[in-house]
């Protein structure tokens, strides 16, 4: 495994519905679920944001997938304030957002939680298809502006904890499944946007869960 490119300060501006539909479907294990969010990427900690993604990443069974278009500030800012009536048809050309522009008429969308994170990432020299991810520093914020000021953040996890994501396509190689199970490794399902959701109300209502 060798170093892609160097890190980047990763931030998410995750949607839900009033009655926390997404939330609940991740708590509640459904095997069939959904996050829309508008994912922005820098450089390091305070610098602009160099790129701007409106995703859909959507879990199906044990198969995770992730559409995603690439979308400009302004398209950005109009989803998290006027939302996507103050859009135009040509911006509704992408199928992306055509599709979160059918959950916001039939769930009433609206941006809930800012979640951000330092991301370290590697790809595998022989195996392309084949990524690990390190996320460290998870933070999350009730704000949900493009640029929330850094007093806004709250631990979603100890900053001593990280997140190590294995992305793969097809097959996992026989070499790291082993190499993984000698480290004692085990799978685990973690949602960012679950526990910093509840990381922000636990520091505001003294509960770990939405009510």
């Amino acid at each position: 495994i060798s170093k892609g490119f160097s890190g980047s300060d990763v931030s998410g501006v995750y949607f839900d519905s009033p009655h926390y539909d997404f939330y609940s479907e991740k708590r509640e294990g459904n095997l069939i679920r959904i996050k829309p969010r508008i994912r922005l990427y820098r450089s390091e900690p305070g610098a602009p944001a160099s790129n701007f993604y409106l995703e859909l990443k959507g879990r199906y069974d044990r198969i995770v997938l992730k559409r995603r278009d690439r979308i400009t500030r302004d398209i950005a800012e109009t989803l998290l304030s006027s939302g996507p009536a103050a859009l135009t048809d040509r911006d509704l050309e992408s199928s992306v957002l055509g599709e979160f522009v059918y959950f916001q008429n039939k769930l009433n969308l609206s941006p809930c939680v800012t979640i951000r994170y330092r991301r370290e990432p590697m790809n595998a020299v022989f195996y392309s298809n084949v990524r690990i991810t390190f996320d460290t520093m998870i933070q999350s914020s009730l704000l949900t502006s493009l640029d929330n000021p850094d007093d806004s953040f709250t631990e979603a996890l100890p900053f001593n904890w990280f997140m190590l994501e294995l992305k793969y396509n097809d097959v996992l190689p026989r070499m790291l499944i082993q190499r993984l199970n000698a480290l004692g490794l085990q799978q685990q399902s973690v949602s960012k946007f679950a526990v910093g959701l509840e990381g922000c109300y636990h520091d505001l209502r003294g509960t770990q869960r939405l009510a």
